[in-house]
C-alpha cells in the first residue's frame, strides 16, 4: 500500500548517492538503510556510487538528521544529495 506522502506530512525528499568504505555486501546496505524509516526506497546502482537511497521527511531538519543516520554507519565513507524540487512525471507499474 502506497501512503500519498502529502497526508503523512513526508513532502521532503532527496534522492542520496551512498559511497561506501571498500566493498559492502548489499545485505549490509540494506541492514544499514532499513534502520532509518525515511529511507522509502534504495537500490544498489553501477558507476562510481555504491547505492542510490530516496528519503522522505517531513522537513529539511529532519532530513538532515535522516542523512545523518546513514553517514554515521561504519560502512558509509559519504554521500552526495539533491533535494527534489518538483515532480514532473510519476508512473506506477505493478
Amino acid at each position: 500500500m502506497q501512503v500519498d506522502p502529502a497526508v503523512d506530512g513526508n513532502t521532503t525528499e532527496a534522492y542520496v548517492e551512498l559511497f561506501c568504505r571498500g566493498t559492502v555486501a548489499p545485505d549490509e546496505l540494506k541492514r544499514i538503510l532499513t534502520g532509518v524509516p525515511e529511507v522509502v526506497d534504495a537500490y544498489t546502482v553501477t558507476g562510481s556510487a555504491d547505492a542510490v537511497v530516496h528519503i522522505r521527511s517531513r522537513d529539511i531538519p529532519s532530513l538532515e538528521d535522516a542523512l545523518e543516520r546513514v553517514r554515521i554507519a561504519p560502512s558509509v565513507d559519504h554521500t552526495r544529495s539533491a533535494i527534489v524540487l518538483s515532480h514532473l512525471i510519476h508512473r506506477h507499474y505493478d
